[in-house]
């Protein structure tokens, strides 16, 4: 058996021109980030890996139930107990007593990080002395489950923090993202002290069926906010959103789909906005412009999927320009890399051994998927 690892690490040494896969995990990937020293992930018990040069590490136990990020030279996850983990340098940071929401996903700031608490609260943390320490709070409302993002919303360099609010369990009860529970609002905070900078709360009966708002970046050099926005009577419609002075607007709002319990899973790259309608019906990709303040969608590729009904995992997808992306197909048993201009088109196509389980990363010029057999997979990309 270790003669059989020892081979496939040979194998996967670069430069590669067929797809790797490093001997399998003993449950699905279901998280991959690009660290400082490598690709790490979290496995479906939470237990936290290092992938190099083809090798599996494992490093620790119920690391994180949360989606990674990379911060500060390390890997930052919170656990099933609510506590903050952070691996750097082959040691654990952990706090106690944290509460901490493991649904959500934190944000790494200058000097520290974002993080949301079971209570809603935005709670900024920074490292001294190899332990975590709380140094603001606020009183948030955020989604238990919300996905931080950072966007620099007024073109002034500075990237503040943008959560989903606002949670109501009444307005909208699909339960597509893993349950009842929508945002009814988004806020925009200051990444240091934490006070709240700008907002938009959505008036009954709409809510925003999402977990984060994917920045957009604009022709006047600042970002918008891409979310999808549902009601019970149209379904899903794809909002831009931006910041005028201390207000959230709606600067445009894509087609909905005029009945209720249909969703679309967006797809954002620097300038560009792609969604796929109905990923666990058939999936088609759009890709959507925005011209005078109306938002327009045009299909481009049918038979393919971007997320898991029920799901909390957003970004099984990858935009790798402009006009390249990454998805899966229906069944997520291929990886398609597509181009579109005019129209778009499959310009190669990526086997798993299992359907794909984990978010898609691109790392050192290679695309990198996890499978639900536990193995890992990288492709080099092609140049187009």
């Amino acid at each position: 058996m270790r003669a059989l690892w020892v081979l496939r690490w040979l194998l996967c040494i670069p430069p590669l021109t067929v797809a790797c896969a490093a001997p399998a995990l003993p449950a699905p990937v279901v998280w991959l980030v690009d660290g400082a020293s490598g690709v790490y992930g979290t496995t479906q018990s939470g237990d936290l890996f290092t992938w190099q040069a083809g090798q599996i590490r494992l490093l620790h136990k119920a690391f994180a139930l949360s989606p990674l990020i990379a911060c500060d030279g390390g890997v930052v996850g919170v656990n099933g107990y609510g506590e903050l983990q952070r691996w750097t340098a082959g040691q654990l940071v952990s706090t106690s007593g944290a509460r901490l929401s493991a649904l959500s996903r934190p944000a790494c700031v200058p000097d520290g990080l974002v993080a949301v608490a079971m209570n809603g609260d935005l709670v900024r943390y920074e490292t001294r002395d190899r332990t975590w320490r709380e140094t603001a709070r606020v009183q948030a409302d955020a989604l238990p489950d919300a996905q931080l993002t950072l966007a620099d919303l007024t073109g002034n360099g500075t990237r503040q923090i943008v959560a989903l609010r606002g949670p109501n369990r009444e307005r909208y009860r699909h339960g597509i993202l893993g349950d009842t529970v929508e945002a009814t609002g988004i806020g925009v905070f200051d990444s240091t002290h934490l006070a709240l900078r700008a907002k938009l709360t959505l008036g009954a009966p709409d809510v925003f069926e999402d977990l984060e708002a994917r920045p957009l970046r604009t022709s006047d050099q600042r970002d918008a906010l891409v979310v999808v926005r549902s009601s019970a009577q149209g379904g899903s419609a794809l909002a831009v959103i931006e910041q005028r002075e201390s207000t959230l607007h709606m600067r445009s709002l894509g087609p909905d789909f005029q009945q209720p319990n249909r969703w679309l899973a967006p797809i954002v790259g620097l300038h560009a906005v792609w969604a796929v309608h109905t990923p666990h019906l058939g999936g088609v990709l759009h890709h959507y412009q925005e011209r005078g303040g109306v938002l327009s969608a045009f299909s481009r590729l049918e038979g393919v999927s971007n997320h898991v009904i029920g799901s909390r995992n957003l970004s099984m997808a990858v935009a790798l320009s402009d006009h390249q992306l990454v998805l899966p197909t229906q069944d997520r048993q291929r990886l398609l890399i597509i181009r579109c201009a005019s129209h778009c088109s499959v310009r190669q196509e990526l086997n798993l051994d299992a359907p794909l389980s984990s978010n898609l990363i691109v790392s050192g010029g290679q695309l990198i998927a996890g499978d639900e057999s536990g193995q890992i997979h990288r492709w080099p990309l092609p140049a187009f």
